[in-house]
């Protein structure tokens, strides 16, 4: 199944490691916009307090996770970017999980509560993906 994967499911995994199982199960293809994971390292300091890692472990776990994550450059779902916007108004920063997933025609796998009052893209809950191994 083919889901596009936003930072906190990334973020939320390093911290806990929930989830991982997710992450690393064939029975998924994960896409993400190539903002992942500068988005991710960007909260490297706080992901180093919150789950008691190293930088160095930190950094090992992403470089696991990127093999994972089929990284897609915004030229390639350019064409879904202003329907993207229309659908999400106020959150730029959401725009290019958003456009992937249209391009893709596939759900969105994430935390973010205010994506499910977003109409036009599903968008799956942890507990929704689980669903689709078991």
């Amino acid at each position: 199944m083919k889901l596009v994967i936003d930072a906190n499911v990334v973020i939320s995994c390093l911290i806990s490691g929930r989830n991982s199982e997710l992450l690393f199960s064939p029975k998924f293809d994960l896409y993400a916009p190539d903002l992942l994971f500068q988005e991710v390292r960007k909260h490297k300091s706080e992901l180093i307090i919150k789950s008691s890692l190293s930088e160095e472990d930190i950094e090992i776990l992403l470089i696991l996770i990127e093999k994972q994550v089929r990284i897609i450059s915004k030229d390639e779902f350019s064409s879904e970017v202003m329907k993207a916007k229309i659908l999400l108004k106020d959150h730029k920063k959401d725009i290019p999980y958003f456009a992937l997933a249209m391009h893709l025609k596939c759900p969105i796998w994430s935390f973010e509560k205010r994506f499910f009052m977003i109409k036009g893209i599903e968008v799956l809950t942890t507990k929704q993906v689980k669903n689709f191994i078991r």
